[in-house]
């Protein structure tokens, strides 16, 4: 393998590895960017787990906006967002289904699958620039209400 500048990829299993990686969000000095499912991310990981998330997450002001279902988690994501430093736009959850999260912040991309209990962090400017733009193509294309 000679490419002289790889990425870091960090692998994570379990539950508590998922966690992690939202603990590693906490520390974004950017907006954190999602892809996501709010339904099966609380069913995952705990209604608990995920408003104390939240809560230090807006504790240390960092935004997040994100794309979601058009399901009543979806649209109760849209609707406190303001109160919660997010911002959510929907998308129709018959014509495009996510049960895992996407989140991009700095030079990172962070994705796991809850079913599966698996994870990963990828540490690359070029990557998470080129996501982050997708992610900015569907946000634009996405519904604001």
């Amino acid at each position: 393998n000679k490419i002289a500048k790889k990425p870091k990829i960090y692998f994570f299993e379990g539950v508590d590895g998922i966690k992690s990686i939202y603990e590693d969000s906490l520390n974004s000095k950017t907006e954190i960017l999602t892809f996501t499912n709010p339904q099966d991310t609380e069913s995952v990981l705990g209604k608990k787990y995920v408003d104390r998330y939240v809560y230090k997450r807006v504790k240390r002001k960092i935004h997040v906006r994100g794309l979601a279902p058009d399901d009543n988690a979806g649209r109760h994501a849209q609707a406190i967002g303001a109160e919660v430093l997010r911002q959510a736009r929907i998308f129709p959850e018959e014509q495009y289904r996510i049960s895992n999260e996407i989140m991009i912040y700095d030079n990172k991309i962070a994705i796991f699958s809850g079913k599966d209990e698996i994870g990963l962090i990828i540490e690359n400017k070029d990557l998470s620039d080129t996501l982050r733009n997708i992610w900015k193509m569907a946000w634009d294309n996405a519904r604001n209400g």
